[in-house]
């Protein structure tokens, strides 16, 4: 936390603080409201407290501030780790302290309302050198406030119980339990731009891509996706599914403790948790500022996991993220690939008896011309067969065995008009029951229905011989 935007937001707020009210007329002719009782006890701003010294069972600790940093300081506590909305909320409801009754004229019996031994004692200082002792005793039990006690005042008061409690608790009450940053655009594929799961939880690791703003390698391998957003890369690289892409980078967002587990602490403390060999480890870049955020997860009992953040000193427990749990099958396109016909020189399908050269180009002002192995044939009918083979998804499972070796029941090569693009090579291998593994440019991770392939060899040739092509498969 900057210390000097601490003390401008606390003064830009205190200049909204309504300092008076009045009561109106309701109308010609009728008697005034009675008129409420101000029980302002406390009528500052927040930036006019230099020094708050508090004392409660936790403890003690002091809120001050550090004219050399020019900001506040609570306690101990890092600056950085500190929730400055609260301790905003915190300053502006101490400087103009509100009543919430009066309970008596006068402190009869100071013991009677736990107020000789105060559940909190507050020594406030001011900046032009006022200062005030406050008591907090015991609960009044209609309201459900807490009894109150100004230096000064003989009267007896209640306060509102989130003001009394907060002071009746630990410095550890400001720690902020925000563990990565809130999710700030529409969509968290918008908000994050690269990110790697790594950790016992995955088999092997993994990272997501952004194309835009992408460098060059990440953009010509996008080529091979067409319009896709994000691209994902286990052994091999695909495009990312928007549904569970979503899941994953949304899950990295906005994560918040359930308790700081400890801060400040020593090296040996720190191993002790174990991030050394971590359950699981994200690093991902927020787009827009490029700051870059390693978290890191180690199992801490049930569905909770202790968690750090890289530059922070601080350990916190957290719930079980959805991001632990998400599995590579949800996370690709089931499309192959999906090249956009305009990026595209020609295809090549190769089957055991036949080879199919497509070459394609759009002179300016036509629809296209397409040959196969020299001889034109119809655009109409070259758009169809184009249709069926980027329509190559598929069956949602993953191929888990050995690279598979001998001659493919079909390859296909497509070739990019950029001459910096290599080629994409699919090539299909029989399975059990129907299905095919999928090689694409020589890793193998997909698993396809074989009637496709029966299909595009079909269609290859029904193209060559100006037949009609069947686009389902």
């Amino acid at each position: 936390m900057n210390r000097r935007l601490l003390r401008l937001t606390l003064f830009s707020l205190a200049m909204t603080l309504l300092l008076a009210s009045l009561n109106l007329l309701i109308g010609r002719g009728q008697k005034p409201l009675p008129k409420k009782e101000n029980l302002t006890l406390l009528n500052r701003e927040p930036t006019d407290i230099d020094r708050a010294d508090i004392r409660n069972q936790k403890g003690e600790y002091s809120i001050y501030y550090d004219s050399e940093n020019g900001g506040y300081v609570v306690g101990n506590l890092p600056t950085d780790l500190v929730d400055l909305e609260r301790f905003v909320d915190f300053m502006v409801a101490l400087s103009n302290m509100k009543a919430a009754s009066r309970a008596a004229e006068k402190t009869d019996d100071p013991g009677k309302y736990g107020l000789d031994q105060p559940g909190a004692a507050l020594s406030l200082r001011f900046t032009d050198g006022e200062s005030k002792e406050i008591r907090i005793g015991s609960l009044e039990p209609v309201s459900q406030n807490y009894y109150l006690s100004v230096s000064g005042d003989e009267s007896l008061y209640t306060l509102k119980k989130d003001l009394a409690e907060t002071l009746l608790l630990g410095q550890e009450a400001f720690l902020s339990l925000q563990v990565t940053p809130k999710l700030r655009v529409s969509s968290p594929l918008s908000a994050v731009r690269d990110a790697t799961f790594s950790g016992a939880a995955y088999e092997a690791p993994f990272s997501v891509k952004a194309v835009s703003g992408a460098g060059s390698e990440t953009k010509l391998q996008a080529l091979s996706f067409g319009t896709a957003t994000h691209l994902i890369t286990f052994k091999g690289t695909h495009a990312l599914d928007q549904e569970g892409g979503i899941r994953l980078l949304g899950s990295l967002l906005d994560i918040k403790a359930i308790k700081v587990e400890g801060y400040q602490l020593t090296q040996s403390e720190l191993a002790g948790y174990g991030f050394d060999q971590p359950d699981a480890r994200a690093e991902f870049v927020l787009a827009g500022s490029n700051e870059k955020i390693v978290l890191t997860l180690k199992k801490a009992g049930g569905d909770t996991f202790y968690a750090a953040v890289d530059g922070r000193d601080a350990v916190y427990l957290i719930n079980r993220p959805a991001f632990y749990d998400i599995r590579p099958s949800e996370l690709v396109l089931r499309y192959l690939l999906n090249p956009m016909l305009m990026d595209l020189s020609g295809v090549r399908v190769t089957t055991p008896e036949n080879e199919y050269d497509i070459a394609y180009e759009r002179p300016t002002g036509t629809e296209g011309e397409a040959k196969v192995n020299g001889k034109a044939v119809s655009i109409s009918s070259f758009h169809a067969f184009f249709r069926l083979l980027t329509s190559a998804a598929s069956d949602g499972s993953l191929y888990t065995g050995d690279e598979p070796t001998g001659a493919p029941a079909l390859s296909v090569t497509y070739r990019y008009k950029n001459e910096s693009k290599e080629n994409d090579v699919l090539r299909f291998y029989p399975l059990e029951a129907r299905r095919m593994a999928v090689s694409i440019n020589g890793i193998t991770e997909l698993v396809i229905r074989d009637s496709f392939v029966t299909r595009l060899i079909q269609a290859a040739e029904d193209l060559k011989n100006g037949d009609p092509i069947e686009e389902v498969w």
